[in-house]
Protein backbone atom coordinates (compact mmCIF):
# COMPACT_ATOMS: atom_id res chain seq x y z
CA UNK A 1 0.00 0.00 0.00
CA UNK A 2 1.48 3.37 -0.99
CA UNK A 3 2.20 5.96 1.69
CA UNK A 4 -0.53 8.57 2.12
CA UNK A 5 0.14 11.80 0.27
CA UNK A 6 0.86 14.99 2.13
CA UNK A 7 -2.37 17.03 2.42
CA UNK A 8 -0.37 20.16 1.52
CA UNK A 9 0.48 18.61 -1.87
CA UNK A 10 -3.18 17.81 -2.36
CA UNK A 11 -4.17 21.42 -1.55
CA UNK A 12 -1.45 22.84 -3.82
CA UNK A 13 -2.55 20.57 -6.66
CA UNK A 14 -6.19 21.69 -6.23
CA UNK A 15 -5.02 25.30 -6.35
CA UNK A 16 -3.05 24.59 -9.54
CA UNK A 17 -6.12 23.03 -11.17
CA UNK A 18 -8.22 26.09 -10.35
CA UNK A 19 -5.68 28.26 -12.17
CA UNK A 20 -5.91 26.10 -15.28
CA UNK A 21 -3.00 23.68 -14.93
CA UNK A 22 -3.62 20.32 -16.60
CA UNK A 23 -3.63 16.81 -15.14
CA UNK A 24 -0.28 15.74 -16.63
CA UNK A 25 1.47 18.93 -15.52
CA UNK A 26 0.20 18.54 -11.95
CA UNK A 27 1.17 14.85 -11.90
CA UNK A 28 4.71 15.73 -13.02
CA UNK A 29 5.01 18.72 -10.71
CA UNK A 30 4.10 16.78 -7.56
CA UNK A 31 5.35 13.33 -8.56
CA UNK A 32 1.95 11.68 -8.34
CA UNK A 33 0.23 9.27 -10.71
CA UNK A 34 -1.93 10.62 -13.48
CA UNK A 35 -4.91 8.72 -12.06
CA UNK A 36 -4.48 10.48 -8.70
CA UNK A 37 -4.05 13.82 -10.46
CA UNK A 38 -7.15 13.10 -12.56
CA UNK A 39 -9.20 12.29 -9.44
CA UNK A 40 -8.02 15.50 -7.79
CA UNK A 41 -8.82 17.43 -10.96
CA UNK A 42 -12.41 16.18 -10.76
CA UNK A 43 -12.52 17.22 -7.12
CA UNK A 44 -11.24 20.71 -7.99
CA UNK A 45 -13.74 21.06 -10.84
CA UNK A 46 -16.61 20.07 -8.54
CA UNK A 47 -15.46 22.56 -5.90
CA UNK A 48 -15.22 25.41 -8.41
CA UNK A 49 -18.65 24.56 -9.84
CA UNK A 50 -20.17 24.54 -6.35
CA UNK A 51 -18.65 27.94 -5.57
CA UNK A 52 -19.90 29.40 -8.86
CA UNK A 53 -23.36 27.90 -8.32
CA UNK A 54 -23.52 29.35 -4.79
CA UNK A 55 -22.40 32.77 -6.05
CA UNK A 56 -25.00 32.75 -8.83
CA UNK A 57 -27.73 31.80 -6.35
CA UNK A 58 -26.59 34.61 -4.05
CA UNK A 59 -26.55 37.12 -6.94
CA UNK A 60 -30.00 36.00 -8.11
CA UNK A 61 -31.34 36.19 -4.56
CA UNK A 62 -30.05 39.74 -4.26
CA UNK A 63 -31.68 40.72 -7.54
CA UNK A 64 -35.00 39.23 -6.44
CA UNK A 65 -34.87 41.11 -3.13
CA UNK A 66 -34.00 44.36 -4.95
CA UNK A 67 -36.83 43.83 -7.43
CA UNK A 68 -39.35 43.11 -4.69
CA UNK A 69 -38.27 46.18 -2.76
CA UNK A 70 -38.67 48.41 -5.82
CA UNK A 71 -42.01 46.81 -6.71
CA UNK A 72 -43.37 47.39 -3.21
CA UNK A 73 -42.15 51.00 -3.23
CA UNK A 74 -43.85 51.54 -6.60
CA UNK A 75 -47.07 49.89 -5.45
CA UNK A 76 -47.04 52.10 -2.37
CA UNK A 77 -46.72 55.16 -4.62
CA UNK A 78 -49.68 53.93 -6.67
CA UNK A 79 -51.79 53.48 -3.56
CA UNK A 80 -50.89 57.00 -2.43
CA UNK A 81 -51.85 58.33 -5.86
CA UNK A 82 -55.25 56.68 -5.52
CA UNK A 83 -55.77 58.64 -2.29
CA UNK A 84 -55.34 61.91 -4.21
CA UNK A 85 -58.89 63.28 -4.55
CA UNK A 86 -58.17 65.17 -7.80
CA UNK A 87 -56.65 62.10 -9.48
CA UNK A 88 -59.44 59.89 -8.17
CA UNK A 89 -62.17 62.15 -9.57
CA UNK A 90 -60.60 62.11 -13.05
CA UNK A 91 -60.90 58.31 -13.31
CA UNK A 92 -63.91 56.51 -14.74
CA UNK A 93 -65.78 53.93 -12.68
CA UNK A 94 -64.60 50.93 -14.73
CA UNK A 95 -60.92 51.84 -14.40
CA UNK A 96 -61.31 52.44 -10.66
CA UNK A 97 -63.03 49.07 -10.26
CA UNK A 98 -60.18 47.32 -12.07
CA UNK A 99 -57.60 49.27 -10.05
CA UNK A 100 -59.35 48.35 -6.81
CA UNK A 101 -59.66 44.67 -7.77
CA UNK A 102 -56.00 44.38 -8.72
CA UNK A 103 -54.93 46.23 -5.57
CA UNK A 104 -56.96 43.92 -3.32
CA UNK A 105 -55.74 40.82 -5.18
CA UNK A 106 -52.05 41.80 -4.97
CA UNK A 107 -52.32 42.84 -1.33
CA UNK A 108 -53.94 39.51 -0.48
CA UNK A 109 -51.24 37.60 -2.33
CA UNK A 110 -48.44 39.52 -0.58
CA UNK A 111 -50.02 38.85 2.81
CA UNK A 112 -50.54 35.19 1.94
CA UNK A 113 -46.92 34.82 0.86
CA UNK A 114 -45.78 36.25 4.18
CA UNK A 115 -47.57 33.48 6.10
CA UNK A 116 -45.17 30.56 6.73
CA UNK A 117 -46.48 27.30 5.34
CA UNK A 118 -49.42 28.92 3.57
CA UNK A 119 -49.99 28.25 -0.11
CA UNK A 120 -51.31 30.56 -2.76
CA UNK A 121 -54.72 32.01 -1.96
CA UNK A 122 -56.08 30.30 -5.09
CA UNK A 123 -54.98 26.83 -3.93
CA UNK A 124 -57.88 24.48 -3.60
CA UNK A 125 -55.91 21.82 -1.78
CA UNK A 126 -54.94 18.35 -2.96
CA UNK A 127 -58.46 17.45 -4.10
CA UNK A 128 -59.10 20.62 -6.11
Amino acid sequence: MPAPLDPRIHAQALADFTTGMGVRAVARRYGISQSTASAWHGEARGTVQAVVRTQKQHDLGGLVVDYLEEALITLTAHVRLARDQEWFMRQNAADLAIFHGVLVDKTTRILSAMQPGQGDVDDEGPEG
